[in-house]
């Protein structure tokens, strides 16, 4: 699930921010992200070159920093930056981290059926 936080002290405007929180449904246990893959390193490497590609598009570069690229690993791959949603694994990028506050949150996501060619573990597949 998704945490959002909401917080003004003054200024321009307020600032939030969001954080993904993964338990597994089975034991109630957190998921790390080296759960994920039934080949962590290669997981970890397969997404972050998806997201260096998504980052290089159009859409993603004019609301980015200029070379936040170069940031995306530290950024999208902290503690409670990733989610599973329905549809795929999303990266969170709060406000001030890859672009200015004007772009908002700007999220990464991966759909399952790229998620399944990185060899993401079948029990974190989303099913209905």
């Amino acid at each position: 699930f998704v945490m959002s936080f909401y917080n003004f002290s003054g200024g321009a405007h307020g600032n939030y921010y969001n954080l993904g929180i993964n338990y597994n449904t089975k034991s109630g246990e957190l998921i790390p992200f080296d759960a994920l893959g039934k080949a962590p390193g290669a997981f970890y490497a397969d997404t972050l070159a998806y997201n260096k590609e998504l980052a290089a598009t159009e859409s993603y570069q004019e609301r980015m920093f200029e070379n936040a690229i170069e940031d995306l690993e530290t950024v999208l791959y902290e503690d409670e930056k990733w989610y599973l949603s329905p549809d795929g694994l999303v990266f969170i990028s709060n406000p001030y981290e890859l672009g200015p506050y004007v772009a908002g949150m700007i999220e990464f996501t991966i759909p399952y059926q790229d998620l399944e060619n990185m060899g993401l573990n079948q029990e974190y597949w989303y099913t209905e």
